[in-house]
């Protein structure tokens, strides 16, 4: 699967044993009014991935949904989810095309538009 979107930020990165996992967040804006911040993970040799992204840089994301069961101490079943990215391209714009946002124009409205 992949996503357009946005990178906001990456975490630290932690390291168990010899695994390494990094958390990254990316805006989504298929409805401008409405941007979405989404969580993302690289792990392993890919926890760098992010390094030379700018903030606000559209990308595109390739994505694995992954999902996995857990059975808690009192025998609750729990699944979690995950989405992992392998693999990102940089979209190119303009730099002041992502660099700032964008602003809706008021609208005025004078007495001789209103409708009564």
């Amino acid at each position: 699967m992949e996503i357009k979107c946005k990178f906001k930020s990456q975490q630290d990165i932690i390291e168990r044993s010899n695994f390494k996992t990094r958390k990254v967040w990316l805006i989504t804006e298929d409805n401008p009014d409405y941007p979405q911040t989404i969580e993302v993970e690289v792990t392993q040799d890919k926890v760098d991935m992010f390094s030379q992204i700018q903030q606000g840089q559209p990308i595109t994301a390739h994505i694995n949904i992954r999902g996995r069961e857990w059975t808690n101490p009192q025998g609750e079943v729990k699944v979690f989810n995950t989405l992992q990215v392998w693999k990102i391209e940089t979209i190119t714009l303009p730099a002041q095309e992502f660099a700032t946002p964008k602003k809706k124009e008021k609208q005025v409205f004078t007495d001789s538009d209103l409708p009564f």
